[in-house]
Formats: structure tokens, sequence, C-alpha cells
């Protein structure tokens, strides 16, 4: 276990480093991070002090991670370079409506939903306010689900005006995943829904336009977006359920549903395999895809993927580890489960540098 190879093109995976973070709780990282290598399925000791007490939201491309800690702080860092950006903090979030430190010292948020006010603990607001941050490299733009119904708003890096805008036109939010094709952000709701997020230009008035609907609506399925070789795809994570509750498969990745957009129509294509040398990566980070010929560690017609189905464990901090980490081969139908530890806290995150 040492510092990380130079070699950053192959997809690494952010885990806790050292044995008690195994056994610990919450989302929470400490100044030194573990990275796990697929090719040599070794961990590599990181430390990086600007993600203490912070936990990823977010990990985009060009190896930057967007990261919230329970002050309420929001930043987006490159861990390598240490280059820290910081951005409009919780407070300045869409429902929030004020804050508080009780008698002991403790940091309350109070935020609106619908017409009721609720009271939050700064390090519940850290867990679940934001579900997941994606960014663009180009514009500066980053887009979060945030909220009790995972709505969208976003902030532009070096705005003046420091605060989260909402994104118009979805008021029932319910929004499972956000990433980038050719150069907008698209959304997908619990139902399948795909939109586009129109109107970030000069103004800044932002609204979502729906792409295409989803007739099946597996609502309970998690869903990504993902391009690969410049064709937006719906990817649906199917997990087993147990009939018992000893049964140890519960709630663990079992096989993924995909469709391909195909916008001449619009219209849904079903997808049986990837190409042979395209490798897919989903969970927390801005999904991608990799070619094997580009890094041969990498197997083809495979979605490598993270835990990253949070909902049960955050909520009332229920004390769960998140094991549901592997990859799942198309051609063969089967899941390995390639990280030697089911019990990882916090949860693990993908991240690529390009």
């Amino acid at each position: 276990m040492s510092l990380l190879p130079s070699n950053l093109l192959l997809p690494w995976l952010i885990v806790p480093y050292g044995e008690g973070y195994f056994r610990g709780r919450g989302t929470i990282h400490n100044k030194t991070a573990g990275f796990f290598s697929l090719s040599n399925r070794q961990l590599y000791k990181v430390k990086i002090q600007e993600l203490a007490n912070h936990r990823i939201c977010g990990s985009c491309r060009g190896g930057w991670l967007v990261t919230v800690n329970s002050g309420g702080e929001i930043q987006v860092l490159h861990p390598f370079s240490k280059s820290v950006i910081k951005l409009p903090p919780v407070t300045q979030l869409p429902g929030v409506v004020g804050s508080y430190c009780t008698m002991i010292r403790n940091l309350v948020y109070k935020v609106k939903k619908k017409q009721l006010i609720y009271t939050i603990s700064s390090k519940r607001m850290r867990e679940i306010y934001i579900d997941k941050a994606v960014m663009s490299r180009t514009t500066g733009v980053v887009m979060v689900i945030h909220g009790f119904d995972r709505k969208l708003a976003f902030c532009r890096i070096g705005d003046k005006n420091k605060k989260w805008i909402s994104v118009k036109g979805a008021i029932a939010g319910k929004f499972n995943d956000i990433t980038l094709y050719n150069g907008d952000f698209y959304a997908v709701k619990d139902n399948g829904n795909v939109y586009v997020v129109s109107g970030l230009g000069v103004l800044l008035r932002p609204f979502v336009k729906l792409v295409i609907r989803e007739t099946t609506n597996y609502s309970y399925y998690k869903k990504y977006l993902v391009e690969a070789k410049g064709e937006l795809f719906l990817i649906m994570r199917v997990r087993g359920y147990p009939m018992e509750a000893e049964n140890l498969d519960a709630e663990l990745t079992v096989s993924f549903i995909i469709k391909k957009i195909d916008f001449n129509g619009p219209e849904w294509v079903h997808v049986d395999n990837f190409d042979e040398d395209c490798a897919v990566f989903v969970g927390c980070n801005d999904s991608f895809t990799r070619l094997t010929s580009d890094v041969p560690e990498c197997k083809g017609n495979c979605i490598y993927f993270t835990d990253d189905c949070l909902g049960n464990n955050l909520e009332g901090f229920v004390d769960k580890p998140f094991g549901d980490v592997g990859v799942w081969d198309l051609t063969a139908d089967v899941v390995e489960r390639f990280y030697p530890s089911s019990d990882i806290k916090p949860p693990p995150v993908w991240f690529a540098t390009n």
C-alpha cells in the first residue's frame, strides 16, 4: 500500500482507508482516502486534507469531486492538484429557509416542504439534502439533485450571486440521475421519463423539457443515464430482494435493464449488449464509459457499479454497510463482487481523470 501509480487513465474506486472505517457509520471521509485499482486489486493510500469530514456527493469528469460537510460548506475538489473551488453553501439551496445553533451549539437547518417547515440537523442535511452533483468543465455549471423531493438546482462557478438557482418545469421532482450529453444536462426521473435542461445561457432561466416518456415505469429500479459512443442510454438497476429476512442476497444488484434513446422519434430501443470493447461505470459518479482498447484492465460489455442506493441507509442513519459493489457481465449474465469487503462506510465512489 503506497502512493497512487502515475497511470490514472484507468478508473479508480475511492474507498475508506484503514480498518476502523470499514466498521464505521455514515458517509464522511477522513484526510486519508484509499484508491482501489481494478488492474491489480491493490489499495493505495492518498492523503487529501481537503476531503476530511466531507461527504462525496459527486464525482465528475476531469477528476473533480463535489463534497459537502456538516457545516454546510460545498466545494469542488481535485484530489491530486489540491485545487478547491468554493460553491454556494447549503443555506443557499432552494427550500432551505434558515439555520441556527441550539443551546448546545448544534447547527440546525429550517427546510420548507410544501407548506410545512422542518428542522434538520446539520449532519442529516449533509447526508440527504444533496443526492447527486454533476459539473460541466466547459461552462462551469454545477447541477445537483437536491431536497426531499429530489428537484434540480444549479450554480455557476464564479457567479457573483453565490446562490443555487432552481430549474423550473418539474415541480414534482423525483429525479434519479443527471449526466452531460452533447454539452447539455439530461435528467431521468423515478418513472424513467428523460428530460433535458434548457435555458442555461446568458439569461440563466433554466427549465426542463421532456425528451421521452418511459412507458414501462419501473419506478422501483434505480436509474442512470450514460453516453456511450455518441448515443444516450437509460440503465435501470435490478436488485434482489429476500423471500425471508435471513437471505444474505437482500438488496444486491443482480442485473440491469438497458434502453437506448433514438432521437429521430424519439423512441426507445431495447439493448441486450454494449459493444465488446465498452465498459460502463455507474454510481454516485457522473456515469461514463471506457474502451477496453484504451484500458485493457477493464472488461468489455460490462457494467461496473457502486452502492449508491442510499435512501434506506441514510434515513435515520440506519447502520447498514454500502457493500453492493461489483461488475455485471452482460454476455454471461453474472455479477462478480470484485471488492474484498462487503462492509464499506463511507460508500465507494468511481473516480476518473478524463
